[in-house]
């Protein structure tokens, strides 16, 4: 028989358990949002939408316009020249404030 090395099950879960406590505390500390704010879908979060979306928001700057509830926001976009104006559950962990 030919023995097998692997990481115990207990160093298996607390690295799962501490990857998971950091994204929970990197979810904890996400600023909230305002009615008004100014936000932006950074580029690295378009792949989370669909085609169509993507090109809905990409380059486009949105204002916030209530809590949408559980860290999801709605946001208004404005008409361009070449897109019609709309708006659109996101959340949070999709948007950035842009800085004043």
């Amino acid at each position: 028989m030919q023995a097998i090395e692997h990481r115990s099950l207990e160093s298996v879960i607390s690295a799962g358990r501490a990857e998971l406590n950091a994204y929970m505390a990197a979810l904890l500390l996400q600023p909230r949002l305002h009615t008004g704010d100014a936000v932006v879908v950074p580029k690295d979060r378009l792949r989370h939408y669909i085609r169509s979306a993507k090109e809905q928001l990409r380059g486009r700057q949105g204002t916030v316009q209530y809590d949408a509830g559980v860290n999801q926001y709605m946001v208004a976009f404005e008409a361009t020249d070449d897109r019609p104006a709309f708006e659109k559950v996101i959340p949070l962990a999709n948007l950035e404030k842009v800085s004043d």
